[in-house]
């Protein structure tokens, strides 16, 4: 695979568990499979944003 670093973050831009990244990458452990899939701060904030809590 010559973009490894792409395909796993496209992957988990996409919301597919790190686990399935890990065996679709052929990764022994989900630590290398973190260093691969990088998120970007857009990201990040998505995930916050679904958090429903009411502060009142």
């Amino acid at each position: 695979m010559p973009f490894p670093h792409t395909f796993a973050t496209w992957l988990v831009q996409s919301e597919v568990g790190i686990s399935e990244v890990q065996k679709l990458l052929g990764h022994s452990t989900i630590a290398v499979t973190q260093v691969y899939a990088h998120l970007a701060p857009t990201e990040l904030h998505r995930a916050v944003e679904k958090i429903s809590v009411s502060l009142n």
